[in-house]
């Protein structure tokens, strides 16, 4: 009984930081300003064990899905001013300068349904639209032949082709796991046979006595 215990222990020890090392997926996008319009340059998922947060909030970054459905916001800013310091005469002056160009790298959290990325300025004005279907795997129901499919990450497929969208019949396709996931749920269920394992044996040696 002792052993089993012991067991069951040593696979919760290591299934935890196993669970805590699973990839994040993000969107890695590469942005330019430029004299007041913004535009992307590259465009790749990056999968990381850390989460990644953006900081300022002159921008907006709106992720949509196939049917419009708000998935998630990210406030980002572009670098556009310098601050600098100098002496004169022993005292310590200071100002700063504003570019009319500057880039910066954004991260969106991946989602399997999403459409498209929409950017937004401080007055709300669109100043941009990242389609990312491409990297969806949830899409509805394709209404046109498909060209080609390259595989860009894990399970993820690209659709190199112009996708013109019926939202009312989802396309169907085989649910798949990362290897990590599949290690995990693996762990978790050779977990759970144990507890039970451990759970008949103690009710049985109750019985007994």
């Amino acid at each position: 009984m002792k052993k089993l215990i012991l067991l069951i222990l040593s696979i919760l020890l290591f299934l935890l930081p196993l669970a805590s090392a699973l990839p994040n997926h993000y969107y890695q996008i590469d942005l330019e300003y430029d004299d007041g319009k913004v535009s992307y340059k590259t465009m790749k998922i990056l999968l990381t064990a850390d989460e990644l947060e953006e900081y300022g909030a002159d921008y907006e970054a709106e992720l949509v899905s196939f049917d419009n459905q708000l998935l998630n916001v990210t406030y980002f800013g572009f670098p556009l001013k310098i601050y600098y310091d100098y002496m004169e005469d022993g005292l310590m002056y200071g100002g700063s300068v504003t570019l009319t160009k500057a880039n910066t790298t954004i991260y969106i959290p991946y989602y399997k349904n999403a459409k498209e990325i929409q950017v937004f300025d401080d007055d709300y004005i669109k100043k941009l639209t990242i389609p990312v279907d491409q990297y969806s795997t949830e899409i509805p129901k394709i209404l046109l032949n498909i060209t080609d499919y390259n595989i860009t990450m894990g399970n993820v497929t690209e659709v190199e082709s112009t996708l013109t969208v019926d939202k009312t019949t989802p396309a169907k396709k085989p649910r798949t796991y990362r290897p990590e996931v599949l290690a995990l749920m693996v762990g978790v269920g050779i977990l759970i046979i144990l507890l039970i394992v451990l759970v008949i044996i103690t009710i049985v040696k109750k019985l007994k006595e």
